[in-house]
Formats: C-alpha cells, sequence, structure tokens
C-alpha cells in the first residue's frame, strides 16, 4: 500500500460533471484549514446561518469503542471541489423544476435567488464562488406545518411547547423516491453518481441522495422533504466539478476516535447531537453512562473540508457509526500535512437573505461587536418559523436571545422550569422550526 500512494501521488485528475476527463502531474501539498470543520457537508446557501458558537461542548462526552476498527486503507486521494460553469443556467432549471417563476436576481457578492419573498422566506437560491455551488429551496413558512407559537410563558412555570399539527395524505416511501428521481433527471443529474436513502415519519417523506466519488462515499449530497399532500417543504443539493488530488497516508481509525472531540477535524453526528443532548439534560448528579457515546463501525469516507481561505475540499476521512446512526466524521490525515489557520472576515456586502435584518433591522450581527439584547416578543419569535435550527440561532445570537431546543422530531427533551424574558424555545421537526415559545 506505501509503494502505491508513492506511485499515484502525482496525478490529478478533472472530473467534469462528476465523471474523470483528463489527468496531469501535480506535487503534495500541506493544507492551510480553517479552525473549525463542524458544520461540514452543510449547504453553503445557509452559511449565513452557520455560527460556530452553536457547536456543542463535548468535553464532558467520552467516545466508547466496542469491538475493532479497521479499514484496508493507509492512504487515501483528496478532491478539490470547483465551480460548475453554468451554475446560473443550473438554478434556472431548478426553480422550473420546482414551478418558481423569475429570473436569477444577484442578493450579494456570492448569492442568486429566484422569486424570493422576504417576508416569508420563500424562493430558490444558489450560494456561488470558486469553490463550487449549492442551490437550496425553501417554499415559505405558511407552506410548512406548523403550530401556533405558545406566547409568553409565565415565570415560575415551565413552558409547555405545543407539537405542530401532523400533515396529511404523506408520500410513500417510493413515491417520494420517484418524485426526487424524477426533479435530478429534469435538472441534469446523473443518478449513478448518488445513492439514496427515503424514510417516513410522523411528519414528512424524506429523501436523501449521498454523493459517491469513485466508490467512496462523501458527505454531500441532495435532501428532499414532501409534507403535506406531497409538497416539497425544503430541497437542497450541490453544483459542483470535483477534481482528484493529492494522495495521502492516514492515521489509524483508532486514533481519529480521538479526534471526534476537537472541531478542527470533526463534525458530528446526529447520533452524537443526540446523545450530548441527552447528557445536557441530565442532572450532573446522574450516572455518567449518559455521557458515553459508543463506536461500533467505522467507514472510510471523503469528508467536505473549509479551507482557511473559506475555498471547501473533500479530504480522506473515517465516518463512525453506532446503531443509532452517524456518531460522526474526522479528517484521517496525518498531521504533518495540515495547518489550521483564521478564518477570514466576510466581507461580502449585507444580503436581504440575513433573516436578522427583518428582526433588527439592520445586516445582522458582527463577530466582533457582541450583539445588544433585544426582548424577544410574541411577534418576534414568530419570524423564527420556518428557519433552518441554524437560521434560527443565528438570529437569536444576533438579537441576544438565549435559546434552547424543547422538542426535536416529536421527541420532547428535559427542561428546567425556570423563567427567562431573554430566551426562546423552539419546536425543530427535521431541521426547520415549527414552533415557538418565549422563556
Amino acid at each position: 500500500m506505501h509503494k502505491l500512494l508513492k506511485r499515484v501521488i502525482p496525478i490529478i485528475c478533472v472530473v467534469g460533471a462528476l465523471g474523470l476527463t483528463a489527468c496531469e502531474p501535480v506535487g503534495p501539498l500541506r493544507l492551510e484549514l480553517a479552525p473549525s470543520q463542524a458544520f461540514s457537508g452543510a449547504n453553503r446557501t445557509m452559511e449565513s446561518a452557520i455560527d460556530l458558537s452553536t457547536v456543542p461542548d463535548t468535553s464532558d462526552v467520552e467516545y466508547k469503542v466496542f469491538g475493532k476498527l479497521s479499514t484496508p486503507r493507509v492512504s487515501g486521494f483528496a478532491f478539490s471541489i470547483g465551480l460548475r460553469f453554468d451554475a446560473k443556467d443550473g438554478l434556472r432549471e431548478v426553480a422550473a423544476a420546482l414551478n418558481v417563476p423569475g429570473e436569477p436576481i444577484k442578493q450579494s457578492k456570492n448569492t442568486f435567488t429566484v422569486g424570493f419573498n422576504k417576508d416569508t422566506g420563500a424562493g430558490v437560491w444558489l450560494w456561488i464562488d470558486d469553490a463550487g455551488s449549492w442551490w437550496s429551496y425553501f417554499p415559505g413558512s405558511s407552506a410548512v406545518a406548523t403550530a401556533p407559537s405558545s406566547g409568553t410563558c409565565a415565570p415560575e412555570s415551565p413552558c409547555d411547547v405545543v407539537a405542530p399539527a401532523k400533515p396529511k395524505n404523506l408520500l410513500s416511501i417510493d413515491e417520494a423516491e420517484a418524485r426526487a428521481t424524477r426533479f435530478l433527471l429534469q435538472v441534469g443529474y446523473r443518478l449513478n453518481n448518488f445513492r439514496f436513502t427515503t424514510t417516513k415519519n410522523d411528519y414528512s417523506t424524506e429523501v436523501v441522495g449521498k454523493l459517491f466519488i469513485a466508490g467512496i462515499p462523501t458527505n454531500l449530497g441532495f435532501n428532499f422533504s414532501f409534507g403535506d399532500n406531497g409538497v416539497i417543504t425544503a430541497a437542497s443539493g450541490p453544483f459542483v466539478v470535483v477534481r482528484r488530488a493529492n494522495g495521502y497516508y492516514l492515521i489509524s481509525p483508532e486514533e481519529g476516535v480521538k479526534r471526534l472531540s476537537d472541531p478542527r477535524y470533526s463534525a458530528l453526528g446526529s447520533s452524537a447531537y443526540s446523545a450530548i443532548g441527552r447528557a445536557v439534560a441530565a442532572p450532573t448528579s446522574s450516572s455518567n453512562s449518559s455521557r458515553v457515546i459508543p463506536i461500533t463501525r467505522v467507514e472510510y469516507s471523503l469528508m467536505q473540508s473549509t479551507l482557511a481561505n473559506t475555498n471547501t475540499i473533500l479530504l480522506p476521512a473515517y465516518t463512525y457509526y453506532n446503531e443509532d446512526g452517524v456518531v460522526g466524521t474526522v479528517i484521517a490525515m496525518k498531521d504533518e500535512y495540515l495547518n489550521f489557520g483564521e478564518m477570514p472576515v466576510n466581507t461580502d456586502e449585507p444580503s436581504p437573505l440575513n433573516t436578522a435584518s427583518r428582526i433588527t433591522g439592520s445586516p445582522g450581527g458582527s463577530a466582533a461587536t457582541p450583539p445588544t439584547m433585544t426582548p424577544p416578543t410574541p411577534e418576534s419569535v414568530k419570524l423564527l418559523i420556518g428557519l433552518t435550527e441554524y437560521g434560527a440561532t443565528k438570529v437569536a445570537t444576533d438579537n441576544g436571545w438565549a435559546l434552547r431546543v424543547a422538542m426535536k422530531d416529536g421527541v420532547a427533551f428535559q427542561l428546567t422550569a425556570d423563567y427567562s424574558e431573554s430566551r426562546v424555545n423552539l419546536t425543530v421537526t427535521k431541521g426547520i422550526v415549527t414552533a415557538v415559545s418565549i422563556g
């Protein structure tokens, strides 16, 4: 395997529309990475809603391996992510497939929209830069099944969170996957590069298409959420060109487990987030078992990683699992290939897509200036309904509000009964805020 790495390092192959087309020599590189990979795989159209302060504290969580972790690799390729040359044409095709009328409108340096409604959040939008482009769609808060705001909770009383109404006539798993497949073919994607997982719960039918490169899974892909009567309540995906780059030696899967607690290398999965939520809610005097996250399996993968210049690249990685799902993904390259820099300050002009401006009347909070506290009201917190969980967190941070998730996908979390006039409680269904309350 070591000889194989030395033979394949000096090759770079251009992948056009995710297919190999040409190769040329290139030398090995030492990479300058951003200080956190916590939101690896996130759709970049939602990047303005991402705030590193929302990364959970994992210092009190232990990862415990059960059994032996092994992969057949000691080396692996990185893949650079480039810009699809016709991304705006692709945005038109996406909008047409979603029956959203209009032409692309430039909202900011990197953002284009079709049919964007600043009051409801409805529309199709595109983030585009040298590192690729990502599209996403939201039909507006009126199209998502929500519960009314609970208003302000009474002091000294627990806050009752109302579950959202369950939608009617949800698509079956086969129907949802067929709808997603027709959409992707209409927009011009090659389906053999994706593997689909379709699930159904009380609130939606979800289709996830994970991108594979040379048979290796990545954490990039498509997401479709179907609600009442088969209406698409959210959808997103990438427009990217992938280039095979350098080969790198890897650490062992056991060494990679230690990186799960370090956001410079890792992005946590749903299993870890759920376990951390339970650990936070559990009394400090309870058993430490609630703070132990088991790991039973590892898979070699490719992880979207952010460079210090904010471009992204797919790096060799390990994804860890347990019976509840994905624990997390870590960069698997040896430290000798990695430096960690500072994230550059975003100098992009304000965009109407920054939802915080709808509440504060300003272009949003600044990382350099602590936000001024704007007391939440029953009217202002309703503007969180329909946002992603990340988006709601960003808006709350910009307004100086405390935030907690009271219910997620039908599961209620244990909450303290104290009252806080600056705290907002969220009900989140498949990543979308569906109900809010103050207290």
